[in-house]
């Protein structure tokens, strides 16, 4: 899998001595040195993300056959075995990136089961595999670690978080988000397209997170529903022919519509408008601003989603296509889309029955 900022690297070229490693040595002393140098042996690889120095470290694993005492019996698993992220990073939404990363690796097994341990006191990281769905499983009574499990076969598809990253198998129907290319690059870090070079400079706390806001803008009502499969749709702004190059590169699933502004009337304070938006959008906070004040907006809409997941370059689904095969035949915000007719476009992007079909994704 394509990873935009974490990087996956060798052990070995992360140097164990760097001060970020210093809590997991406290944590786990006398024995983490012992275990980072036979991983950097055996020539084992980790999601690293880099910000001047490491920012975050993500090492996920198979296991065959582990059990858990005290809170897991013995299955086949994934394991996250380590996640840290740095204390100089809080707000960046790193954390729930690193999760999306291993839950689509989790996605792309065929094990049931997804699991990690966590001391009580990281409450930030508990609090966010909680809204990821992990649940407490028991604990572990060597480390005294708190063990936290994610099961396919019991996930809660009224949240589409906690769902992640399957989409609810009874979704009703799906909606195109217009996003223009330069934003639409922004707030989907994983959605590359062929040809199309992209800087990691370019990293924002939304970008980097699962979770994403869209603030839309239309002269009249729009209709976007929780549950609704959004396909996030790429306008080509640039040179060449709109028609082959604005595509559809990523699905979501809505979490939530907000009328900020009706028919050139506010319905939300710009401290309320602020604090939904919070740092789940590509606009700075000026920008936020000039938004809500702008005359010119008649309507503004904000449209909360997850973002279960993206074609990759060379797969995205181009306006031809969809024009062509009778998916898409007026403006994106007033197209309506059968179940059908999204299952449709996700294949046409290479997606599988196994990223589609949650029975299809796990162990019988």
């Amino acid at each position: 899998m394509l990873v935009s900022i974490f990087k996956l690297r060798p052990f070995n070229e992360c140097d164990i001595n760097d001060p970020f490693f210093d809590s997991l040595r406290a944590d786990y002393h006398p024995d983490f040195n012992n275990w980072f140098e036979k991983k950097s042996e055996s020539n084992e690889q980790a999601y690293v993300y880099l910000d001047g120095g490491i920012q975050a470290f993500l090492y996920i694993k198979d296991v065959d056959d582990e059990e858990v005492p005290d809170a897991l019996p013995k299955a086949p698993r994934i394991k996250i075995g380590t996640l840290k992220i740095s204390e100089d990073s809080r707000g960046q939404r790193i954390g729930e990136g690193a999760i999306g990363i291993a839950l689509w690796k989790w996605q792309q097994s065929n094990l049931n089961e997804i699991y990690i341990t966590a001391f009580k006191k990281h409450d930030r990281l508990i609090a966010i595999l909680e809204s990821f769905g992990f649940v407490y499983a028991g604990k572990k009574r060597a480390t005294g670690e708190n063990v936290y499990v994610k099961d396919k076969r019991k996930l809660q598809y009224a949240d589409a978080k906690r769902s992640f990253p399957y989409i609810n198998p009874d979704f009703k129907r799906g909606k195109y988000i217009p996003i223009n290319d330069d934003f639409h690059d922004r707030l989907f870090q994983y959605s590359e397209l062929k040809g199309v070079r992209r800087s990691d400079d370019d990293a924002t706390a939304a970008s980097n997170g699962i979770s994403k806001v869209f603030i839309a803008t239309p002269f009249s009502y729009i209709d976007y529903r929780p549950g609704d499969v959004a396909l996030i749709y790429r306008r080509h702004t640039g040179d060449g022919v709109r028609r082959y190059k604005s595509a559809v590169t990523s699905f979501c699933t809505i979490m939530k519509q907000t009328p900020v502004k009706q028919n050139d009337r506010h319905v939300k304070t710009m401290s309320d408008y602020m604090s939904i938006v919070g740092n789940k959008s590509v606009y700075s906070p000026d920008e936020l601003k000039n938004i809500y004040k702008n005359s010119y907006h008649k309507n503004i809409i904000i449209i909360e989603m997850a973002y279960n997941g993206y074609f990759g370059a060379g797969k995205n689904v181009n306006y031809d296509t969809l024009e062509t095969g009778g998916l898409f035949n007026r403006h994106p915000y007033e197209v309506v889309l059968t179940r059908d007719d999204v299952l449709r476009v996700l294949r046409m992007g290479g997606k599988g029955e196994q990223d589609i079909d949650i029975n299809k994704s796990r162990a019988c």
